[in-house]
């Protein structure tokens, strides 16, 4: 049975919402108001074809973070029930990118194109009393840095480490951003804490 899931619509929707709001303006200038905006990857999108929306040929997956790779031209999203990494197709065909056993539930992802990199925040939902993740398995938060081509796996690195808390404590990272000069960030709901991560994989907080 064919499913329409809200966060592909959603994520479609937003991009052609940002493609429309350029094109409405065509004096349009950057946060600082001083410079004309270049199109950005919304419009690169829109350019290519790109439907309305995109209906999933599967179920089951329950995906949360979703990102657009330029380099590949390609929707990639991540999966709280098992973690893998999915290639979402315009026609709506799911198919595994990144089957990584270590992978329990991929939440938040964030693509580096300049780095050539998918970065994956993995947590377990089952923390949060979910019938998804690991039910068996302990609270997790790392972060998992995967080529963005091949899928390689390039680190795993473990946050939670740099949290000071017992053997029973409970951890949820749930989103990552990349800055320009390739560290990245990594928030942690339960923990209330961002965790750091810089290009040679070294954490803190």
């Amino acid at each position: 049975m064919m499913r329409a899931l809200r966060p592909l619509n959603l994520a479609v929707t937003c991009i052609a919402g940002a493609a429309v709001l350029a094109a409405c303006s065509p004096d349009a200038k950057d946060v600082a108001g001083n410079a004309e905006a270049q199109p950005g990857p919304a419009a690169e999108v829109i350019a290519t074809g790109m439907p309305d929306v995109i209906t999933a040929a599967r179920g089951g997956f329950v995906p949360e973070g979703i990102e657009y790779d330029r380099t590949n031209a390609r929707f990639l999203t991540g999966s709280f029930a098992d973690g893998t990494i999915y290639e979402i197709g315009l026609d709506g065909s799911v198919t595994p990118f990144i089957d990584d056993p270590e992978l329990v539930s991929s939440v938040g992802i964030e693509v580096d194109e300049s780095r050539e990199r998918l970065l994956v925040a993995h947590s377990n939902a089952a923390v949060f009393g979910m019938p998804l993740g690991d039910p068996e398995g302990p609270a997790r938060a790392q972060l998992g840095v995967y080529d963005l081509t091949t899928g390689e796996r390039l680190a795993m690195v473990d946050l939670a480490a740099q949290v000071a808390a017992g053997d029973d404590a409970i951890f949820f990272v749930n989103d990552v951003a990349v800055a320009d000069d390739g560290t990245a960030f990594v928030t942690d709901t339960v923990q209330n804490v961002v965790y750091r991560v810089d290009t040679d994989f070294n954490a803190s907080i």
